[in-house]
C-alpha cells in the first residue's frame, strides 16, 4: 500500500488492490496466510474462519462440513449407517 510515496507491504490477515491508501481485512471465510496479497484467498473445503482479518482458516471438527469459503463449521447431515468422508476436498460430504 502507498502512502505519501511512501510504499508499505500490505500485512498478513488482509488485502490491498492497487491503488490502496488502507489495508482491507480479510472478510469471514477468507485469509491471507502471506504478506502483500492484493486480494484475499477463500478458506479451502474441509476449513473455515468465523473471524475478519485472519492469516489462516481453521480446520473444520470431525463430523462437521465446511465448503469452500466456510465462515462456520455445519453439522454433517449423514444417513442413518453413512458417514461424512471430509478427506476429499472438494467441499462435498
Amino acid at each position: 500500500m502507498c502512502i505519501r510515496d511512501r510504499c508499505r507491504v500490505c500485512p498478513r490477515g488482509h488485502a490491498c488492490a492497487a491503488g490502496s491508501l488502507e489495508p482491507t481485512p480479510c472478510l469471514p471465510g477468507s485469509h491471507a496466510p502471506t504478506e502483500g496479497l492484493g486480494t484475499c484467498i477463500l478458506c479451502p473445503a474441509g476449513s473455515f474462519q468465523s473471524s475478519s482479518g485472519k492469516s489462516e482458516c481453521i480446520v473444520c471438527g470431525l463430523g462437521r462440513l465446511c465448503l469452500i469459503g466456510a465462515s462456520l463449521e455445519l453439522p454433517a447431515a449423514c444417513a442413518p449407517g453413512t458417514f461424512g468422508d471430509m478427506t476429499d476436498g472438494d467441499g462435498s460430504p
